[in-house]
């Protein structure tokens, strides 16, 4: 989507269009049927895993690859079914990781990955597959670090040069290639990004360890990119802030580790405090120098708000230490409410004067920001130790109002904003459930505080942004910002992230039923297309648009949040507040994927759906395309069809034939191999993650064995192994003994491997499970086939 014309230069606000091409209004069309088929075929498999055989699945996924590759080699097709082609190879290999278990590293999937899908990527010539990629390689470099390292948090040195060095590979090898073909922009920035995460996070463990050495020279390096990208203006200044404040992390942390010795280090604290607002505050000043300037000589405020984000996160990273200080300087306060109300009042008003007469990201607004937020944290402190969660909710909201209205400094009134809604929320929550006794009332309120968002982003135009000295801009950015984050909780968790939520969210869990949220949800859908029908222009009433519009509406009848998220999403587009619109776009992602853990239809019903809804939108997708619109300017020039071809052939040809010799060696082994069983060691606890995993640990003895590759397993008469000693090799055994191979993952000695996979909503049979059945193949390789009661009887 290119950036719309600012109605300040030309017309009305409702006047001006958000401008869409056709082509990448056919190419987002095209992803989108892709990502729903691919979906839909996840879900399918799921429903029916228990009704395959082992080759059945791997050949289901395999054709789906196949075909997904074979459609990619069409021009037309090329981008959408390499995508799916591309998220095949990660999950055929992941399948067969599940089906032959015998507990692989999870590194070397994704080396595997990237490594196929490279030429796919390449033939494809799209930031959409590029990203993908990018992702994949950066977190095999990750993971690979974490368990190559000696410790889960501190890699070691070589390791952490190591992963430093390929990830920042990568990331230059993107930005080479486009510098050379214009392609893979956004993946060359994610994959810096993520680079300069990697390091500063491995810098940053090394902090709070004897041996420092590895902290310094990260900040070492983190310098040296920050300056070749000031010098090579690559990734303009968003990646530099990215650098400069993992640089002010790492010294953060340093004299954190230096100046406070123990809890209770009043001193230390303060001291801490001040030199991180002097960090965060010289950090700011140094990038907004180097930021672009106007031809008049003034800062691009447009192109600056990288520092004003990493400014942001910095100076609430220094408040930390400060509050700290405050807890202990002035505990015997908290004994009074009216005390610390008192103060904390005085406090933030002295603090806003500071800040709203000091320089834009300097120390003094830095140090004024962190005062004002230890003023309203005892302000509220104080409210809420004499009044009830409602009252201090509602006061919380008035004084984020004021302030941000007062304080005239914009990244402060977009957090600020974000408090208000928070504020807003958690009253609105409390007044539903106890005053007017909903049932769901998290869902009633937090929906209405999205739609509020919503309104007020259409609010927030150029023309009144001028009126109100630019306070609604930010403030209600930083408002639609937390209301987004609302509906994402009230999703849940989503598909294959479910760790980092660990309910089912509010909104899916009772979501049967035709009820007033529901309702809300569809009528916040049908809002937001009619906003954009009528006010986006002419691209957004296409039957291409009207097919996502349908897309849209279904989904959101199934995932409540997903309405007024769209509902944001829209306004943030007429109202021109790409950045949220951004976040609301991700946002819905994570609320479709929500749809996988949804109660209220089953997984095949979800599937039959999914592919309905892909297949029907790519049909109108290849039936509306616009050949006479020609290419965009941005849109770049497509491969050769013989090279695409070629490379798209290379990767299916190298996918099958490693797949294919995987499978055919897993299974010699399953069919000739030795059968044997292992007890089970105690597990604290039992890990059972999504119904369909279940951590194991199997018995061997307690030694150093960081040079063992084998444990020898003494054999009885029903071929129940007990293992007697690790060694190295798989030599010098008894007539009774078997040599089984030992692997070292995640800082672990496993034998075998570390986890059974089962159908979702059988965890039950397997709670008897006393012994695992492995088949044993050449060199000690154990693949585990089964889990075993106490008299050995397989569980099915």
């Amino acid at each position: 989507m290119s950036l719309p014309v600012s109605p300040a230069e030309s017309g009305s606000f409702f006047d001006q269009p958000v401008e869409l091409t056709q082509s990448r209004l056919v190419m987002l069309a095209a992803l989108l049927a892709a990502s729903l088929i691919g979906f839909g075929i996840i879900l399918w498999i799921a429903a029916n895993w228990s009704d395959f055989d082992r080759l059945a699945r791997i050949a289901i996924v395999g054709g789906a690859f196949g075909l997904s590759a074979l459609l990619a080699m069409v021009p037309l097709l090329r981008i959408p079914a390499a995508l799916v082609a591309f998220s095949a190879i990660g999950g055929l290999f992941a399948l067969i990781g599940q089906t032959y278990q015998s507990g692989a590293d999870p590194w070397q999937l994704f080396a595997l990955w990237a490594a196929l899908g490279l030429p796919l990527a390449l033939a494809a010539r799209h930031d959409a597959v590029w990203v993908l990629w990018a992702v994949v390689a950066l977190v095999g470099i990750g993971v690979w670090m974490g368990v190559r390292g000696g410790s889960p948090i501190i890699p070691g040195h070589t390791t952490s040069l190591i992963g430093w060095g390929l990830s920042a590979a990568v990331a230059l090898g993107l930005y080479v290639l486009h510098l050379r073909t214009g392609e893979s922009r956004w993946a060359f920035r994610l994959a810096a990004l993520l680079s300069i995460l990697i390091i500063t996070g491995t810098g940053l463990g090394s902090i709070f360890t004897k041996d420092k050495s590895l902290s310094f020279l990260a900040l070492a390096v983190l310098a040296l990119i920050a300056a070749g990208i000031y010098r090579a203006q690559i990734g303009a200044i968003g990646l530099m802030a990215g650098a400069v404040f993992g640089i002010d992390v790492l010294l953060i942390g340093l004299i954190a580790n230096s100046v406070i010795g123990k809890a209770s280090d009043i001193g230390g604290f303060l001291v801490l405090g001040i030199l991180s607002a002097a960090i965060v505050g010289g950090s700011a000043t140094l990038l907004l120098r180097l930021a672009p300037k106007r031809p008049e000589g003034h800062v691009d405020d447009r192109r600056t708000w990288p520092i004003t984000i990493v400014s942001g996160i910095g100076a609430l990273i220094a408040t930390v230490p400060i509050l700290f200080f405050v807890g202990l300087m002035f505990k015997d306060l908290f004994k009074s409410a009216p005390s610390m109300m008192g103060l904390g009042a005085l406090i933030l008003v002295g603090a806003l004067v500071i800040v709203r007469t000091a320089a834009s990201l300097s120390f003094r607004q830095q140090l004024g920001f962190i005062i004002l937020v230890v003023g309203f944290a005892m302000f509220l402190v104080g409210a809420g130790m004499e009044f009830k969660i409602r009252t201090t909710s509602l006061l919380a909201a008035g004084v984020s109002l004021a302030a941000a209205w007062f304080v005239g400094v914009g990244w402060i009134r977009a957090l600020l904003g974000a408090t208000t809604a928070n504020a807003l929320a958690l009253f609105s929550f409390e007044f539903a459930s106890i005053a007017l006794g909903f049932s769901r009332s998290a869902q009633y309120s937090w929906l209405v505080v999205a739609i509020v968002a919503a309104l007020l982003l259409l609010l927030s135009n150029e023309r009144l942004r001028d009126r109100a000295s630019g306070f609604l801009p930010p403030f209600v950015s930083g408002f639609a910002a937390s209301a987004l984050g609302l509906m994402v909780l009230l999703s849940g968790r989503t598909f294959l992230l479910a760790g980092l939520v660990g309910g089912p969210g509010f909104a899916t869990a009772g979501a049967a039923g035709w009820g007033p949220t529901r309702i809300l949800g569809i009528v916040s859908a049908a809002a937001a297309i009619a906003l954009l029908a009528l006010r986006g222009g002419p691209p957004f009433r296409t039957p291409i648009a009207l097919a996502v519009s349908a897309v849209a509406l279904v989904m959101s009848a199934l995932t409540t949040p997903l309405g007024p998220t769209l509902l944001i999403l829209a306004a943030a587009l007429l109202a021109h507040r790409l950045a949220v619109a951004g976040l609301a776009a991700c946002a819905a992602i994570w609320i479709i994927g929500s749809f996988y853990y949804w109660l209220g239809w089953t997984l095949t019903e979800k599937a039959y759906l999914a592919i309905g809804m892909g297949l029907a939108l790519g049909l109108i997708t290849l039936l509306t395309r616009n050949r006479s619109a020609g290419s965009d300017r941005n849109t770049l020039t497509p491969m050769p069809a013989l090279a695409a071809t070629l490379l798209i052939g290379l990767t299916a040809a190298a996918t099958g034939a490693l797949a294919g010799k995987t499978v055919m060696d897993k299974e010699n082994i399953i069919r000739n191999g030795r059968r044997i069983f292992v007890a089970l060691a105690p597990v604290d606890p039992r890990s059972l993650m999504q119904g369909d995993y279940m951590a194991l640990r199997f018995a061997i003895p307690a030694q150093k064995t960081a040079d063992s590759t084998h444990a020898i397993g003494k054999l009885d008469e029903r071929n129940v192994a007990t293992i007697a000693r690790l060694q190295s090799g798989d030599t010098n055994l008894a007539g009774d003994e078997i040599a089984l191979a030992l692997k070292h993952k995640n800082h672990r000695t496993i034998l075998g491997t570390d986890a059974w996979f089962f159908k979702e909503g059988t965890a039950k049979t397997y709670e008897k499970a006393r012994f695992g059945e492995f088949r044993v193949g050449p060199g000690g390789e154990m693949i585990l086939t089964g889990m075993a009661d106490e008299k050995l009887d397989l569980l099915r």
